[in-house]
């Protein structure tokens, strides 16, 4: 799979994500959060390093049935990371 894409609509508004590996492995991750919410944004990293836009923060490493993440906190807007 190289692409897939999932929103939903919370009682602020609409709450998206989507992620695209390109040819060479690489993946780019958007979020999109909704206006008056914050969120835990957790990106899959595979134990590469991260390119996080500056208005995000860094908030822990962790890892989910194998996976390992890098979890940002986020208020609402768009961002885009890649790994």
């Amino acid at each position: 799979m190289t692409h897939a894409a999932g929103s939903y609509t919370t009682p602020a508004g609409r709450a998206a994500v989507d992620w695209t590996v390109n040819q060479d492995g690489r993946l780019t991750m958007s979020a999109a959060i909704p206006a008056n919410t914050t969120a835990e944004i957790w990106v899959p990293t595979s134990g590469r390093t991260v390119a996080a836009p500056p208005n995000v923060t860094f908030s822990r490493s962790a890892s989910f049935d194998g996976t390992q993440y890098a979890v940002y906190d986020a208020g609402p807007g768009n961002y885009q990371f890649k790994i």
